[in-house]
């Protein structure tokens, strides 16, 4: 049987090795607003999670960003990749996170939008707003009469 000592050690190791190779290791976080929406399933606030842990920046105000296979999340999650897949569709509808796509034979990256979709949908509905008032000087023109007209 393996003594205390050498049980630490072999752990420490496997902790080494893993920061050693770019692992992040130590925690990851679900934000309180993604974590108590009843509309992502318990999985895929999990998968969320352990997305996290796997980025450098850990910071959730700077949208963490994350490259990792599909099979990578699997294996680690004890799943098949079609429910990874499923899962990661799920957080996307949710708008809690963004794929990447890196290109031909390459893993993902995952951008992480802790905040939850409602707040990351509103500042997209603004920013549409705000792409169609730059393009059309007509609509600009109407606004600016209506608003400023004198009463």
């Amino acid at each position: 049987m393996e003594d205390l000592d050498d049980k630490i050690e072999r752990q420490s190791l496997v902790l080494a090795k893993d920061i050693f190779n770019g692992r992040p290791y130590f925690y990851g976080q679900i934000q309180d607003s993604i974590l108590r929406d009843p509309e992502i399933s318990a999985q895929a606030k999990a998968l969320f999670g352990l997305l996290h842990t796997h980025c450098f920046n850990k910071s959730l105000n700077s949208y963490p960003e994350v490259i990792l296979t599909r099979k990578a999340m699997s294996e680690e999650m004890g799943v098949s990749e079609v429910t990874i897949r499923s899962w990661i569709k799920e957080l996307e509808k949710a708008l809690c996170l963004e794929v990447i796509r890196q290109g031909y034979k390459k893993p993902n990256k995952y951008r992480l939008y802790p905040v939850g979709g409602k707040l990351l949908m509103d500042w997209k509905r603004i920013k549409r707003i705000h792409l169609r008032l730059n393009c059309d000087h007509e609509l600009i023109k109407r606004l600016e009469e209506s608003l400023y007209k004198e009463s």
